[in-house]
């Protein structure tokens, strides 16, 4: 047994995998490694939001636990939020409405929702008022 540790021990933490850490949620986990509540995967754009439903209007509100907190004019009722979220950002982005889906996140505040080929120099301004909001 000891030599097994020594071993583990001189291999370096990158080669060893990652531990799930106990207590810590998966958007923890992801902050930590990318504080930005979007990426770019490709042409495609992945946004991380926390929804808040049935607000006076639907606007983003800045951030939220790394994720942009969108206040949705819909109650969460049969979908009705995740529909005007999803309308909210076609809108934003000019994108058509089919462009957007709704990765993760059908019951919960916590949505990742990708956006397929928005023009990015477009989806970068918007982001970037979007952020400004927060601060």
């Amino acid at each position: 047994m000891r030599l097994a540790g020594a071993i583990a021990a001189a291999v370096p933490e990158f080669f060893r995998g990652s531990r799930r850490e106990i207590g810590v949620s998966e958007s923890d986990r992801r902050l930590k490694m990318d504080p930005q509540p979007h990426r770019w995967i490709g042409a495609d754009l992945e946004l991380w939001i926390r929804a808040q439903p049935g607000a006076r209007t639907t606007e983003v509100t800045g951030l939220h636990a790394g994720a942009l907190k969108i206040r949705i004019n819909a109650k969460a009722i049969e979908g009705a939020a995740n529909d005007a979220l999803l309308d909210f950002l076609a809108a934003a982005l000019q994108v058509p409405r089919r462009r957007c889906v709704l990765v993760s996140g059908e019951t919960s505040r916590q949505k990742r929702v990708r956006i397929e080929s928005p023009d990015r120099s477009n989806a970068e301004r918007v982001l970037a008022g979007w952020l400004q909001t927060s601060s």
